[in-house]
């Protein structure tokens, strides 16, 4: 989904939650915090998110209506985030109220820099994911001169982490076509 159908689910979310009288409140993790807060990144299959403080059972129910009323796959609007590894130095900011008139939904997206890390860790495969390509559009977002400078971001978030020799091997590679001025491959990431 792209932004705009993103943003026009998380109202109809917000409007029901509404409807029930209540506001939940969530971070949004991932490639989806990256569609709603950039261009780079043109879509996601799902929302993930960390329920903040919510009846988070009603927020599934209200969320699984309006996947039905639009055909979404089960688990396009996950919670699954809370079983990856989060810092504790993470940080999100508020990207809005849903609807803005009644919020039933408050959304908080994680920070760029925060969500670099986070993907850093995950590095998946290009064939399977955008992990790589994420990393690509970042690291000129936050303005990374190095790979060096690259891991120390992760380690700022995830101190105690060690990042697999072949993330490290793939950050250089990174670092070796961004000198040479290259365009995004899906070969990185292999």
């Amino acid at each position: 989904m792209n932004r705009p159908r993103m943003l026009s689910l998380l109202n109809q979310i917000g409007e029901r939650m509404s409807g029930h009288g209540r506001v939940a409140e969530i971070a949004v993790y991932g490639g989806s915090a990256l569609v709603l807060q950039f261009d780079f990144r043109e879509a996601t299959r799902d929302v993930d998110y960390i329920p903040v403080r919510c009846d988070n059972d009603l927020l599934k129910r209200v969320s699984a209506e309006v996947g039905g009323l639009h055909r979404l796959p089960d688990g396009w609007f996950s919670d699954a985030m809370r079983l990856n590894p989060l810092s504790e130095r993470g940080q999100t900011t508020l990207l809005g109220d849903f609807p803005s008139h009644k919020p039933g939904l408050r959304v908080f997206v994680a920070q760029p820099e925060y969500i670099f890390a986070m993907k850093m860790l995950a590095m998946r495969s290009s064939l399977v994911t955008k992990d790589v390509e994420d990393i690509w559009n970042l690291w000129d977002h936050l303005c990374i001169a190095s790979a060096d400078e690259a891991v120390q971001v992760c380690r700022h978030y995830y101190p105690s982490k060690q990042l697999p020799q072949r993330h490290l091997l793939l950050l250089a590679d990174i670092e070796d076509a961004k000198r040479e001025g290259l365009a995004y491959s899906p070969r990185f990431g292999y």
